[in-house]
């Protein structure tokens, strides 16, 4: 507003003239004169002259009623602090130090420090009145004045904040002060007091006395705000011996573009309740954390960037909590962000990245929200949590991290939902030692290693997201980790869906996990899951795979369209498979070999390319109550060479070749229904010697049982009638076993088989 009138008017002199002015002896007050609303909102303006900064000041022409020290122009009420002595004959105003100028200031004062170095000693400037100090500038910093744009009021930037441009390029300030005895430079206990364009550096000259690692309201610093809502802009703050500015006593400073870099602490320490506003600023090579915010302190940092620290980029503990959105934090030597000690603070719109170590910690008990921030780059996990630490991590972007996307650990906890998890070089979300996050609602994507791990007894519930394009395992389950996983789409992994291992555990429902490019689930070593109403299908090898003294339970799942085997049990694993549907895979449904057990019950098995169920190479499964094993396009049943196991109690029927063929395998068939078959209902060839006893063969296209290739097995109490072919009937007489090479066919007639 008073750029705009002055400009437009073209000089002081056109001002006076257009918007009137009284003239009261030595003070004259512009603007005084003017008629419309327009004129009236510039007359405003024109009186508040020291609510400006000395760039603004330019406009104004070099009359009586402004002095001009170092080539600034300001008004000529203001105190001008020398840094030199004053020599005889200078204005009143004029002082050496700052001290003697305070000292001397009345309240609502402005404080001009000229260019140069100025020390205050042993003895700290202690501001407990309202004062606007402001160095100068050399002028040739100083941009022309018709170039310059207006400063919008704070009251407009904090209900319309224009959070998409950052002007971070200082002119760094020719106003320097220091201490160098180790005392604070500044001390603030006043509301109302403004300060700008100053260096405030506190140095220690001397080898100080080793009093242990001071921290927060005990270390030393260069300014020490205890009290009021004060305001500093354009700054610069550092401290060889401790922090370059606290915040304390429930104070509420305002900083706007000011610069906290090179202190042996921290830059900016906020704590004991207090609260205020950063806007803007730079945080850079602090040897602890750049920012730190704790004691129950609630500021907002906005738009900053915080970076090169050799300790944490952003520390908040002690129950602190504060509100950052759209901060840069990066380049950190220690973790960028630590959270931890029941802080809660609120992360919104930040990027944190190339951090030297992880991106975000949060520790021993720590809480906070973390929403859609850019979390990348980092050396090491992009988010972890640990020791008890339970944040809330929602919509955020978590990518391109050298360890984990997301690690929990140590008795993690948390709720992560909504975020897009992707191309990590090790799991997008690893949970090990006793962790229980809540995962819910997130896309875990191309990462190099797993999808989502869950490791040492690790937990967690892991429901609705979408895991696919993994390089290895979708979720993997090991070394006692027991997830609840849930309503997950897990899909198009380089690897396999989901692998047990280890001993692992876990209870998987209702998910979908398809076209992978190996088998949608593997159990190994031990492996102990529970999986029930879970669709695995279109896979690119086997849908499920247990080997190795595997177990587990497989309740009412859909395994269908695989290009191999539905199911594959093998090397001594032994789950059990109730009322599932196994159809439609590219061979068996179930393939049961090398020394595999497992336990059929109440299964659906059909419309598979090969044999429905595949037993060989001492494969000994239990398959019972009410298997269903029908409309194969090859055998029901096939036992091959080393094959055994028990078949009881269950119905198999209108496969395209036998109900039950038996080649050089040794099992028991005991009371199953075999019916409708296109070929026989049970062929026994090579030199097999089962024990077929109690069945129900009826309906079969060519035989009930055919009887060739050197086989001996023991026919006793079946039951074949309703055959479609005919032959000769048998007297009957007591169960013999059949004797070697007979070759006996048994066609359809009702009565028992005999021999």
């Amino acid at each position: 507003g008073l750029l705009h009138t002055l400009l437009e008017a073209g000089s002081l002199d056109a001002a006076k003239s257009k918007y009137g002015h009284v003239d009261l002896g030595d003070d004259a007050i512009l603007g005084t004169g003017g008629k419309g609303a327009e004129d009236k909102k510039k007359q405003r303006n024109l009186l508040a002259l020291d609510k400006w900064s000395s760039q603004e000041l330019l406009c104004l022409q070099n009359e009586r009623k402004i002095i001009r020290p170092d080539g600034i122009l300001i008004d000529r009420t203001a105190f001008v602090v020398t840094g030199h002595p004053v020599p005889d004959g200078w204005s009143s105003t004029h002082f050496e130090t700052l001290q003697e100028a305070v000292a001397a200031a009345d309240d609502g004062q402005i404080l001009v420090v000229q260019a140069g170095r100025h020390s205050v000693g042993s003895r700290p400037l202690f501001l407990d009145k309202r004062l606007r100090i402001e160095g100068v500038k050399d002028r040739n910093a100083v941009p022309d004045p018709s170039a310059l744009v207006p400063r919008i009021p704070d009251v407009q930037r904090l209900k319309d904040p224009d959070t998409t441009q950052v002007d971070l390029e200082y002119v760094r300030s020719e106003a320097r002060i220091f201490s160098d005895y180790g005392e604070p430079v500044i001390v603030v206990n006043a509301s109302g007091v403004q300060v700008l364009g100053l260096t405030i550096s506190q140095r220690i000259n001397f080898r100080m006395k080793d009093h242990g690692d001071l921290q927060g309201l005990l270390a030393r610093t260069a300014v020490d705000i205890i009290g009021g809502s004060s305001v500093f802009r354009e700054c610069s703050f550092s401290s060889d011996a401790g922090v370059a500015c606290r915040v304390q006593g429930g104070s509420s400073p305002f900083f706007s573009k000011c610069e906290f870099e090179f202190s042996a602490h921290q830059g900016l320490w906020v704590g004991d309740g207090s609260t205020g506003r950063v806007e803007d600023c730079r945080f850079a090579e602090c040897r602890l954390a750049n920012l730190q915010i704790e004691s129950g302190a609630d500021p907002v940092i906005l738009r900053c960037k915080i970076f090169q620290s050799y300790g944490c980029g952003v520390r908040v503990t002690d129950k602190g909590k504060g509100l950052l959105m759209g901060n840069q934090i990066y380049s950190n030597k220690s973790s960028n962000v630590c959270v931890d000690d029941e802080a809660e603070p609120i992360f919104r719109g930040n990027a944190v990245y190339e951090g030297s170590a992880d991106g975000i910690m949060v520790m021993s008990n720590g809480l906070g929200t973390f929403e859609d921030n850019d979390i990348r780059n980092n050396d090491g996990s992009g988010v972890v949590i640990m020791s008890g630490g339970e944040p809330t991590l929602s919509m955020n972007t978590i990518h391109r991290n050298r360890a984990h996307g997301i690690f929990v650990t140590g008795d993690g906890h948390g709720f992560i939902r909504r975020n897009e998890i992707f191309q990590n070089v090790l799991a997008g979300i690893y949970i090990d030692a006793e962790s229980n996050p809540s995962i819910s609602h997130n896309r875990v994507s191309n990462g190099l290693g797993t999808g989502i791990t869950v490791a040492d007894d690790g937990e967690g519930r892991i429901e609705d997201n979408d895991i696919f394009l993994n390089k290895l395992c979708g979720i993997e389950v090991r070394t006692g980790g027991n997830p609840l996983v849930q309503a997950n789409r897990i899909y198009e992994g380089i690897g396999v869906g989901v692998k047990v291992t280890n001993d692992g555990r876990g209870t998987f429902r209702e998910n979908q996990i398809y076209r992978n490019s190996h088998a949608g689930v593997v159990l190994e070593n031990g492996a102990n899951p529970i999986f029930e109403g879970n669709a695995i299908f279109e896979g690119e090898t086997d849908g499920v795979n247990c080997s190795s003294y595997s177990t587990g339970e497989f309740v009412k799942n859909k395994i269908m369209k695989n290009t191999l085997m539905g199911v594959v049990i093998t090397r001594h694993a032994n789950p059990k498979f109730v009322q599932n549907e196994v159809s439609a895979n590219r061979r068996s449904g179930f393939q049961v070999a090398d020394s595999g057990r497992g336990q059929l019950e109440g299964n659906d098995v059909c419309f598979n390319v090969e044999a429905g169920i595949r037993i060989e190479s001492d494969g000994k499964p239990l398959i019972e109550k009410d298997n269903r094993v029908h409309d194969g396009y090859e055998d029901g049943i096939l036992v091959s060479w080393g094959g055994a196991g028990v078949i009881r109690g269950n119905r198999i029927y209108q496969n395209k070749k036998s109900g039950i063929r038996i080649d050089g395998g040794n099992p028991l068939l005991r009371k199953n229904m075999i019916y409708l078959g296109c070929l026989h209902g049970c062929l026994v060839t090579g030199k097999s010697s089962a024990r077929i006893e109690r069945n129900d063969f009826f309906q079969n296209q060519v035989c009930a049982i055919r009887v060739d290739g050197g086989s001996a097995p023991v026919l006793k109490k079946n039951l074949i009638h309703d055959g479609k072919v005919d032959c000769p009937s048998l007297p009957p007489a007591s169960p013999q076993p059949l004797r070697r090479g007979m070759g006996l066919w048994l066609a359809a007639q009702e009565g028992e088989c005999t021999s």
